[in-house]
């Protein structure tokens, strides 16, 4: 066992996430040594806020929108929330490379609208899966940009509320902002009913319509995320709220 993993399996003050962690010290072993081929660099550490995941992580990708190769690596942090694997862990880069003009909220980094790493995430809870779907596209379009001047490969999508409202147009299909925030108003309250009509305006019942969207949505990202993104669309749309 990674002797990290062991003496946090007996410690007593690791502060709010100890006991995620002591209950599941058998799985981040495991997880250790899924990344370990591919990730050697990357080490367990404990904090005084538990267990984190450090080190170097280095790609060699080649992005088809755009048939660029990238050779680059990055020292990062990767943290676990209390529920893991039931959310998705956090990252910080370490050196200071990526600054607060691209994709930065706070000391941890953007990799997506929040709902969108939640969902992306549940396909594949584990950090194999957080590394190669989510933080490695990250850090190509940083290495990108940074190379390109600020020029990003997959486009750029405006932050706040406008981003996550043109998440939703694309999950939902409809440019509709009014359309958008009734459907997101279902999952955020917890009100699914398959029998509902719609509210995207085709007049189908739910079951046949957005449903399964909804339903999905419903059951894998919190209600405190979905209210949030909410707020921050209401805010985009309307011009007022409080976030």
């Amino acid at each position: 066992m990674d002797p990290n993993i062991e003496k946090l399996s007996g410690q007593q003050n690791l502060g709010a996430n100890a006991n995620s962690y002591k209950r599941n010290a058998e799985l981040f072993e495991r997880e250790l040594d899924t990344i370990k081929t591919d990730y050697p660099n990357l080490h367990y550490r404990n904090t005084p806020n538990g267990l984190v995941l450090e080190g170097e992580i280095a790609f060699d990708i080649t992005c088809k929108e755009v048939g660029e190769r990238i050779k680059d690596s990055y020292l990062v942090q990767i943290a676990f929330p209390d529920d893991y694997p039931r959310s998705p862990p956090t990252v910080k880069e370490s050196e200071g490379r990526i600054t607060s003009n691209f994709h930065k909220s706070g000391d941890t980094h953007c990799l997506g609208v929040p709902s969108e790493i939640y969902l992306k995430f549940a396909e594949n809870p584990t950090i194999l899966h957080f590394i190669r779907g989510l933080l490695e596209p990250y850090l190509y379009t940083h290495s990108y940009w940074y190379k390109h001047n600020g020029k990003t490969p997959f486009g750029e999508r405006p932050h706040g509320g406008e981003g996550v409202l043109e998440y939703y147009s694309g999950i939902f299909g409809t440019k509709d902002n009014e359309a958008i925030i009734s459907l997101l108003e279902i999952p955020a309250s917890k009100a699914y009913k398959q029998s509902m009509i719609c509210p995207c305006g085709n007049g189908k019942k739910l079951k046949k319509c957005h449903g399964k969207i909804i339903l999905n949505i419903q059951n894998k990202v919190p209600t405190t995320i979905l209210d949030y993104e909410l707020r921050q669309i209401k805010k985009h749309v309307y011009g007022f709220g409080e976030l």
